[in-house]
């Protein structure tokens, strides 16, 4: 989302605060890979930005953490630790989560 503002003057406060707003409250890739990373340290992470907003994202963890869990309790781990930014910051998170044999498996 881009915001062109011409005369800064000209905007009311109210429109003003819900763009200082916005800006705080995006969350960029490194921030969801480095909460990932400090959760799971010896493991693969990705995350990608999945609309350039800052509020999409598609995560990878591949971890023997995930060894006999299942895939709701997986996903539960990792919006555990996003869960002051799950409907704030981050609007959506596509969670992918394996252990090292079912992604050597998948390949």
């Amino acid at each position: 989302m881009h915001f062109i503002v011409y005369n800064y003057t000209m905007l009311n406060n109210s429109y003003c605060s819900l763009i200082k707003e916005y800006i705080k409250f995006n969350m960029n890739v490194e921030e969801i890979k480095e909460r990932l990373i400090n959760n799971f340290p010896l493991d693969k992470i990705e995350a990608f930005d999945l609309r350039g907003s800052g509020d999409h994202f598609s995560v990878i963890v591949i971890s023997d953490k995930f060894q006999n869990i299942s895939l709701v309790d997986r996903h539960r781990m990792i919006y555990a630790i996003f869960k002051d930014e799950i409907s704030k910051e981050i609007h959506a998170m596509q969670i992918q989560t394996y252990t090292r044999k079912e992604w050597h498996d998948k390949k």
